[in-house]
């Protein structure tokens, strides 16, 4: 339990105080408090005053945001930590919330508080509808969870709020988030002329040599790739890189964690999405999105989440809930398809196959399909499997199948779909193939792993880094190592 009086210095903030007089005659031995209030400017709420009882006491507070005009669904967006407080006074103590919790203008919350072991206790008393302090002007109403001696807000345990403005702060996000967006844009507009472009070459090319066939034995690059130590992980996490080199890291295991380190300091995902479901599994990344499903072999539903980095918080979302009887799920990418005669129709998680078409690819050519690992990337299939016999074929044009006695294994791919190519880690021969999906040219490369380590998976590739995760003896780590033979440029 936290130890309570002095942890947390509020000497900066701002106060708004709405009781005009203290009374010290309310007896109880468990209490409970709340009070609506909104502001007229966007603040930063970082802690609230409570009286509590001389001597020893408990409690704790909340922040609720109202939804709609209804208590009922109110959502918890701040809380504090259970408080133990011992004083010789009636004063009025400060509780700080976890993390400071952004409230915006117009908009109802409710503050709560639980005490225990109060017994006799100060309460204020001619409470104000509405007090402005440091230029923000706070309204206050009474909450349904206001108990019966407290029947209007005139009287109440919660006799100051501390805040800090928002608007400077405010300001300047925004103006940031517009030039960031009108950047964004240009790029993406760059990108798409350089894809059609690239698109276009690709086509032509290939409209020379429609079944292109390579029978002669993968190239082999003579340099080993070593690796330089980046992380050791405490836990045996599966670490998630994004397409901007953000880290997400998730503990698979009830119960689950899931956070990002921003700023040096931890941040943690909510989850309660994911309270009702045994297994949740990661599914792939996709730009700076990565992907999770839960499967219910009871209901025999699928659901589909996204979760990503804004506004220095790491933030999960559900994004679809499919029926499982006809729909196969990608092994690590955040698809899934839907077979029919020779043909199969793929998705993204947040399309729905009974609502839209997807993308159609002809498999009729495709024999012992079963055998093959089949990774999605820029609107092509591509086929992987052991074969001594080493074969790149196109069977059309949106099907490419890729064999080699090389894929023989334990394998890990990486398929990001803002870069040219296509990555697999051979675990079991310590090899790294590449496909440069522009000019179908395969390559492969020995690497060197840590001494003992028995488990290796690809995390990512970003500026040209390669990070993989080694675990052994030694336990689990992340380790680096630079491409400096491949042209990565998206």
């Amino acid at each position: 339990m936290l130890i309570f009086r002095d942890i947390f210095s509020m000497e900066s903030c701002s106060v708004v105080r709405r009781f005009k007089r203290v009374v010290e005659l309310y007896k109880t031995y468990r209490s409970v408090d709340a009070i609506q209030f909104k502001t007229d400017r966007d603040i930063r709420l970082v802690g609230i005053g409570v009286y509590f009882r001389k001597g020893k006491s408990i409690g704790s507070t909340r922040i609720l945001k109202i939804l709609g005009d209804n208590e009922d669904t109110a959502e918890e967006v701040a809380s504090s930590n259970e408080v133990n407080r011992d004083s010789p006074s009636y004063e009025i103590s400060r509780v700080s919330f976890k993390n400071p919790c952004l409230i915006p203008a117009n908009e109802w919350h409710v503050i709560t508080v639980m005490r225990e072991n109060v017994e006799l206790s100060a309460f204020g008393s001619d409470g104000k509808d509405r007090v402005e302090a440091d230029g923000v002007v706070f309204d206050f109403r009474r909450s349904k969870f206001t108990p019966k001696v407290f029947e209007c807000q005139k009287y109440g345990l919660i006799p100051e709020i501390y805040f800090e403005l928002q608007i400077e702060l405010g300001d300047i996000k925004l103006k940031y988030q517009q030039q960031q967006a009108e950047l964004q844009k240009k790029y993406q507009q760059q990108q798409a002329e350089v894809e059609e472009l690239k698109e276009k070459l690709i086509q032509a090319w290939l409209a020379q040599f429609p079944h292109l066939i390579f029978d002669s034995t993968l190239q082999t690059v003579k340099t080993t790739l070593k690796f330089n130590d980046l992380e050791k992980l405490d836990k045996l996490l599966v670490t998630i890189q994004l397409e901007n080199g953000n880290n997400i890291y998730y503990d698979n295991v009830k119960p689950f964690e899931l956070f990002a380190m921003i700023d040096g300091k931890r941040e943690n995902a909510d989850l309660k999405l994911l309270e009702k479901g045994s297994d949740c599994s990661f599914k792939g990344v996709m730009g700076n999105y990565a992907y999770f499903s839960i499967f219910s072999a009871r209901l025999k539903i699928v659901k589909f989440f996204k979760v990503s980095i804004a506004d220095s918080k790491i933030q999960l979302e559900l994004i679809n809930e499919l029926k499982t009887t006809d729909l196969i799920p990608f092994e690590n990418q955040p698809l899934y398809f839907i077979e029919e005669s020779r043909e199969w129709i793929v998705f993204h998680y947040h399309e729905n196959y009974t609502k839209m078409e997807g993308e159609k690819f002809d498999i009729s050519e495709l024999r012992s399909i079963r055998k093959f690992d089949c990774h999605y990337h820029r609107g092509i299939l591509y086929f992987f499997r052991e074969n001594t016999t080493p074969k790149l074929e196109r069977l059309n044009q949106k099907v490419v199948v890729v064999e080699a006695p090389v894929f023989d294994g334990q394998l890990s791919y990486y398929t990001p779909p803002h870069s040219d190519y296509i990555y697999v880690a051979n675990t079991d021969q310590n090899i790294l193939i590449t496909l440069n999906t522009t000019n179908l040219h395969v390559a492969q490369h020995s690497y060197e792993p840590p001494i003992d380590s028995t488990y290796h998976s690809i995390v990512g590739v970003h500026n040209g880094i390669l990070t993989m995760v080694f675990e052994g003896t030694v336990g689990r780590c992340l380790m680096t190592t630079k491409l400096s033979y491949i042209d990565l440029s998206p």
